[in-house]
């Protein structure tokens, strides 16, 4: 970053309450905890991208096809995040709950540029990412006995991204592409959506086929075929003890993307 941008600030704070110690609860809960926090990080880039690169291959010169940025500024996240943690019934019921909001701003990226200006990209800040979410894990002993215990732990996660702010002047961009999909940014959608080229499809979003029974396909108009992101994870842990043997099975679980 250039010298009056190399300095970022990242401060992080948190507030906890236990709540079971302060006031007085129903027996039949033994622990039960607030908490809060709010966090900033900065983050710098890669190298070379102050000044134009050149290189030198077999003595020929080559100039790098991304314009830099003299004036880069640091990308920076904030989050806040709210939770509490629960037990019950002599500590034999757990349940952990976790809210989260974290917004990403300036975000480092090479923009494309028309043809004309002979660079392909032109490397700056942009972007507002926002990401909101909540976790749960819930966990109990089924059985507890002095040879043989049981005990389960299940999690649940979901998060919705969706893009704010882009470059300047900018509305769409395009991420990466290959040969089938292209990866895009889009103001007001979702991180991570993937268009491609797709069905016709009528009003009532039924598919479209031709005299000879081929569903039509869209020409000159890509359509988001997919987001890569999952719709939720989930894990479930089961822990089993007999005596000194203890045996452990985990499924994971990624619904969607």
């Amino acid at each position: 970053l250039p010298a009056d941008n190399r300095s970022y600030f990242y401060p992080s704070v948190g507030l906890t309450a236990v709540i079971s110690e302060l006031v007085d609860l129903p027996e039949f809960i033994n622990y039960l905890k607030l908490r809060g926090s709010y966090a900033e990080v900065g983050n710098d880039t890669d190298p070379y991208m102050l000044y134009r690169l050149a290189t030198i291959n077999k003595g020929t010169i080559a100039l790098s096809p991304t314009l830099p940025n003299a004036d880069l500024k640091p990308e920076s996240t904030r989050s806040n995040e709210i939770g509490l943690d629960l037990a019950l019934l002599n500590n034999r019921v757990r349940f952990d709950f976790t809210y989260y909001k974290t917004n990403t701003f300036d975000q480092l990226f090479a923009s494309p540029v028309p043809v004309g200006s002979g660079v392909a990209s032109v490397f700056q800040n942009g972007a507002d990412v926002q990401n909101t979410g909540f976790e749960f894990v819930l966990g109990g002993d089924i059985l507890s006995g002095q040879h043989f215990s049981w005990d389960i732990n299940i999690n649940f996660s979901r998060n919705r991204s969706k893009i704010l702010e882009i470059a300047e002047g900018f509305d769409v961009l395009n991420q990466a592409d290959d040969y089938i999909r292209t990866y895009k940014l889009i103001k007001g959608e979702p991180f991570g959506a993937v268009y491609s080229r797709g069905y016709v499809r009528d009003e009532q979003g039924r598919v479209i086929v031709d005299a000879s029974g081929l569903p039509k396909i869209t020409t000159g108009k890509d359509v988001m075929v997919a987001n890569y992101n999952p719709d939720w994870l989930s894990g479930i842990n089961n822990t089993f003890r007999y005596k000194d043997l203890t045996l452990s099975a985990l499924i994971d679980i990624r619904q969607g993307g």
